[in-house]
């Protein structure tokens, strides 16, 4: 008979219900308690470590359902219930589909099991209380949090403006010292508010603040603009205002609980506004509470600002709110978030003129963000009409794609010379070789000690510096590959414009989303000049151009067609695709099956494409950003065993395919290290020094207090440990 047993672990330690104790324990019980019949059992294993039970995403578990469905096995055994999962909404479920295919479920802790009717009742209430013991542990964390808030101490995040967290000790009444965070005073940003305040106070409009603000050039605490978002996250925060009789009844208009005793000095400070969402598939996302679940406590730090005007403030907020119709964006303007100010580099955005009186039809214009936020006091560029602009674009576009033989002849010079250039340097510097070399050096200076210890004095210092040299070899090296990264992404993205330019002679016939990618493709920066009213434009491999491009945004995945991924070689941090490639599946899958294979990097890419995945369903699966994705696919970063691991859970791929260190890393090598230490004589003072690492580490490696890095299971292999 064949016998599923399905083990999970929310984290990686060595305690004793580890998902290989799971599984002995679960065999034990089959064989002892189960076997009356004395028949042979098959036991098939899912393993999960490193996951929640609060949600059904886990690779291993995914299969288990798959499996249910296709009737693999008769029994479903685990170690404990929650196991299987801490939610009564999927837990029932799971049960509900596991008897609608006849399969009985077993769990050892509680002794459950639904071959008999008061086994499945009992397994119901056995989850209710799981789940009713995780949401009261929560409630309670939640609780104790809203506690400290009441007693007007800083929980952490990011100060406001005009403040600074700040940890202040204290003795309580048993005499021990303890230690709380507060709010401490940037006068200089204090100041700042004040004005913000003031000024709202004068002018009676975000707009008008906002404009004020840019043409007295006054910036965030990171350096940016102050537009209206920041300007009325200020304005709103009671962080800043003196508690009063007053304030505490507006806030209790609002259904804001407020704790404390207002003495026209202190500020108040809000809690539990926020709460995260979370979905099945384990992502969540943060929305505000309702109102009646924020506390507004007085804290510890003072006020700077009088009750009456806070309250003014709100006031003015709420007369204004409003006032202003949203006004509706049915323009069709291809060069939005494209075009920028030649005066002063803003980017233009689009405005509505009047509806002509002789056509009925209204005109857009393309205006300066920067003049229309400052209301004119930071530049005065004059407006662009989108239609002749747009035009102007679009012709220039057919005319690059007519010359396109002068375009690619220049991409391809400055390639060959990039080429050549990165060659040479590598030629001269032989980087690699230098690196072993040093390395030859240290273990040399190791053996040196390791047989007579009363030189260590006199080597240690040696070493020292030849550890420094190392370092700054290595990270020459790392701006090698860095360089051959950028390179190979040059040579795609030269393709990916040839494509590009073949589309020119149809963009009458493109769509407006295709269009607008192919004038992003195949320019770099486009200027607007309103006094002259010229239209710069530089195309691809401009290299007089001062700006660089934004990230682009992908097009509709539906008039894509699939081809490789590349960097922009006029943005380090741009991932463009080349939407304009035809090629049929099967042409597809061969090029696929030809990609490289030499790194991790080059792996991952090649799993996902065999799996003929774009970066964004890709990174769904795998739960990881589009970014990381990048620096992963060009050996920018060395990916976590972990996502690895889901990598190979998700696709089926081995963990060696991608290198022994992925295998290794969820196995017990620490024999390994422990017979070479013996063997060798080393203390883990000596391993250390030849392994260049601290004695601490490697005893907590040894202990499995710690998970090895890339670079330490690196200087294991190379040392021939394992």
């Amino acid at each position: 008979m064949k016998v599923a047993i399905y083990s999970r672990k929310s984290t990686f330690t060595g305690k004793g219900d580890s998902v290989e104790n799971q599984i002995q324990m679960c065999k034990d019980y089959m064989q002892n308690f189960k076997n009356k019949s004395k028949e042979s059992y098959e036991f098939l294993i899912y393993e999960d470590e490193g996951f929640s039970g609060g949600n059904t995403n886990r690779p291993q578990f995914k299969k288990l359902l798959k499996d249910i469905k296709s009737k693999k096995f008769k029994i479903l055994i685990c170690y404990r219930l929650d196991r299987i999962s801490r939610n009564v909404s999927d837990f029932s479920n799971i049960l509900e589909t596991l008897q609608m295919y006849d399969i009985d479920f077993i769990s050892i802790k509680e002794e459950f099991d639904t071959g008999t009717p008061m086994g499945r009742a009992m397994i119901y209430i056995a989850s209710v209380f799981a789940q009713f013991e995780r949401e009261t542990i929560a409630e309670r964390v939640r609780d104790n949090m809203i506690e400290l808030a009441k007693s007007g101490r800083w929980l952490g995040g990011t100060p406001p403006l005009g403040y600074e967290s700040k940890t202040v000790k204290y003795m309580d009444e048993n005499l021990n010292e303890r230690s709380l965070t507060k709010l401490s005073e940037n006068q200089e940003e204090l100041n700042l508010v004040k004005l913000i305040f003031d000024k709202y106070l004068e002018l009676k409009s975000l707009s008008n603040l906002e404009a004020y603000m840019l043409a007295n050039y006054y910036k965030t605490r990171r350096g940016s603009n102050f537009d209206k978002t920041s300007l009325k996250r200020i304005l709103t925060n009671t962080v800043y205002v003196k508690s009063s009789d007053e304030i505490f009844s507006y806030l209790a208009e609002q259904n804001i609980t407020v704790v404390g005793i207002p003495d026209n000095v202190h500020g108040i400070l809000t809690y539990n506004k926020l709460k995260s969402n979370y979905t099945r598939d384990g992502n969540f996302s943060r929305s505000f509470r309702d109102t009646k679940d924020w506390i507004a406590a007085i804290s510890k730090h003072k006020g700077i600002i009088e009750p009456k005007d806070w309250l003014m403030v709100q006031s003015i907020r709420e007369v204004n709110k409003d006032k202003f119709a949203v006004s509706s964006r049915s323009h069709n303007a291809l060069l939005t978030g494209i075009i920028r100010c030649k005066k002063c580099g803003s980017k233009l955005r689009i405005v509505h003129g009047v509806v002509s009186k002789k056509t009925g039809k209204r005109h857009f214009y393309y205006t300066c963000s920067l003049k229309k936020d400052s209301k004119g006091s930071r530049c005065d560029n004059k407006n662009g009409k989108v239609e002749l602009i747009d035009k102007i674009v679009v012709n220039a576009i057919k005319e690059l794609g007519e010359n396109k033989l002068n375009l690619i002849n220049k991409l391809e010079k400055q390639l060959k010379e990039t080429s050549k250039e990165f060659h040479e340097v590598n030629e001269k510097e032989n980087i690699d070789h230098l690196i072993e070399q040093k390395k030859k050096q240290v273990n040399n200076l190791l053996d040196k000690i390791s047989l007579d210890p009363d030189l260590s004095d006199l080597i240690i210092p040696k070493l020292k510096d030849l550890k420094n040299e190392l370092k700054e070899l290595t990270d020459s090296s790392l701006k090698h590959k860095d360089d051959l990264n950028n390179l190979k992404a040059e040579e795609i993205n030269l393709s990916f414009i040839k494509s590009l330019l073949n589309k020119c002679s149809l963009i009458d016939s493109l769509e407006h989303d295709e269009i607008r990618e192919l004038i992003r493709g195949l320019t770099e920066e486009i200027r607007w000049d309103g006094e002259t009213k010229d239209l710069e434009i530089d195309t691809v491999g401009s290299r007089d151009s001062k700006k660089r491009r934004e990230l682009m945004e992908p097009v509709d995945e539906k008039i894509l067609c699939l081809s490789d991924s590349g960097t922009c070689m006029r943005h380090s941090n741009a991932i463009i695709k080349d939407v304009f490639v035809d090629m049929k599946p099967n042409m597809v899958k061969e090029l696929n099956k030809s990609l490289p294979e030499n790194t991790i990097g080059e792996k991952i890419r090649k799993v996902r494409k065999m799996n003929d995945l774009e970066c964004s369903e890709f990174c769904k699966i795998i739960k990881c950003m589009k970014k990381t994705l990048w620096l992963w696919e060009f050996d920018r970063i060395i990916p976590h065993p972990n996502s690895i691991k889901k990598i190979c859970d998700n696709f089926n791929v081995e963990l060696e395919y991608f290198d022994y260190y992925y295998k290794w890393y969820f196995s017990d090598y620490e024999k390994a290290f422990l017979k070479w230490k013996t063997k060798n004589n080393f203390s883990y003072e000596q391993c250390a020094l030849r392994l260049n690492t601290y004695a601490s580490t490697l005893s907590s490696f040894v202990h499995k207090k710690y998970k090895p890095s890339y670079e330490f299971y690196m200087n294991l292999k190379e040392n021939g440990i394992i």
